[in-house]
């Protein structure tokens, strides 16, 4: 099983809300350098160009190609290199993914649509891409996607989730990966248990050394497990109860027992997010279903009181954390009147995590609370937010990508903001 570098760039990411005023404990700089490309749909961060330096790579709705702004080290981006691509894309991007598609050791994208399926564009390790050979595309509607290693041949392969197509259930198309970076045409399973995909998480359940995925389902109420094989057969492990309509999950060890476990968030308006254990071998058990705030509640696992035990974020009309006891199960609720998109990471130079929400930022006491927030303009509705050491001074940094298509770089000063 391989870790992509999308995987590595972002700490933690739901969907939740913020406010926009000036902040000095995160320093804006100029807005980056777009020119005419308003990029900033979706998002993924790495070293593109191979000179130790973090570089931020954007794709835009309904805009064919994407834009890698190579990072200078000093917190700053150069103009941005676009590629065009021989393509349309004729829906809304729904990830972004960067991973080494063909095993030169340069970063590569693979860019799923909602109208297409996917698009591959492989480094040339200068911040320029080429247009691989696409994968044969779709016409049915994108729900989710990932990339992972789903047969244990360490090469990526693509899993993409479709919305349901004038009947029952779901289908999941899988692009076996050639190590090149091309793909192989995609395996179709349908799945009449799955009535409509959720978010889509990888990652190796069983621990076979492949990767497996597990998909939410907005439909129904439970989580459907798809295990990787050697023949990219994939077998289905089962569908577990998950509480309510779900449509996000995430993956982390909740029990300390060394096995993934889950986190489920309901699209119910009443809200809602469960828990549930798995036994290593791919299956889950439900253990715990929580109260969120009302409203589609997304799902966010970490560890923001230094105890070594994860704990829940989630996302409704409003921010709840709840802090994980280790055995799957969370205390009672600490409630923040915000909104927007969440990064979970060390922010604030103290070892402790932090968290951004929107444009806010809370430091972590290390005990699982927050101090007063501290806010920063950000733009107009953040939509993706990308953690890395930009400058390379130790401290981390953000870039988040709005949903106008500007993007904005924010300089992490180290500074404890906690009162």
């Amino acid at each position: 099983m391989r870790t992509s570098a999308g995987g590595l760039a972002l700490a933690a990411v739901l969907l939740a809300a913020g406010h926009t005023s000036a902040s000095p404990y995160l320093r804006t700089a100029p807005r980056l350098p777009l020119g005419d490309f308003p990029w900033g749909q979706a998002a993924a961060a790495g070293d593109f160009d191979g000179d130790g330096r973090v570089d931020a790579a954007y794709s835009r709705d309904y805009t064919s190609g994407v834009a890698l702004m190579r990072g200078d080290g000093a917190g700053g981006f150069h103009a941005p290199i676009v590629t065009e691509a021989a393509f349309s894309v004729i829906g809304n991007v729904v990830d972004l993914h960067a991973a080494d598609l063909n095993g030169d050791g340069r970063l590569d994208l693979a860019q799923s649509d909602f109208g297409s399926g996917f698009f591959v564009f492989l480094g040339l390790g200068d911040g320029r891409f080429a247009q691989a050979a696409v994968p044969p595309t779709v016409t049915a509607l994108a729900a989710s996607s990932a990339v992972a290693d789903l047969d244990g041949d360490d090469r990526w392969d693509l899993a993409l989730a479709l919305w349901p197509q004038g009947g029952p259930g779901t289908h999941v198309l899988v692009y076996r990966g050639n190590g090149d970076g091309t793909f192989a045409a995609p395996v179709t399973w349908t799945l009449p248990a799955l009535g409509f995909a959720g978010e889509m998480a990888a990652a190796d359940l069983d621990g076979d050394g492949r990767d497996d995925l597990a998909i939410a389902d907005r439909a129904g109420s439970g989580l459907t497990v798809l295990r990787g094989t050697s023949g990219l057969t994939l077998s289905i492990r089962g569908t577990f109860a998950a509480g309510g309509q779900i449509g996000s999950v995430a993956l982390g060890d909740l029990d300390g027992d060394g096995r993934l476990d889950a986190a489920t968030g309901s699209i119910l308006a009443s809200g809602g997010a469960s828990a549930l254990v798995g036994d290593g071998t791919g299956a889950f058990t439900l253990v715990a279903t929580v109260e969120t705030a009302p409203g589609a509640t997304d799902v966010g696992l970490a560890d923001l009181d230094g105890d070594g035990r994860l704990d829940l974020a989630t996302s409704g009309a409003n921010l709840w954390i709840r802090r994980g006891d280790g055995t799957g199960h969370f205390g009672p609720p600490a409630r923040f009147g915000l909104t927007g998109r969440i990064v979970a990471a060390e922010l604030t130079g103290d070892g402790r995590t932090d968290l951004l929400v929107g444009d806010d930022l809370f430091a972590g006491s290390g005990t699982g609370d927050f101090d007063a927030q501290h806010a920063f303009a950000a733009g107009t509705a953040p939509r993706f937010a990308v953690a890395d050491d930009f400058d390379r001074d130790g401290r981390v940094d953000l870039v988040v990508a709005n949903a106008t298509g500007a993007v904005n770089l924010l300089r992490g000063d180290g500074a404890d903001c906690r009162t």
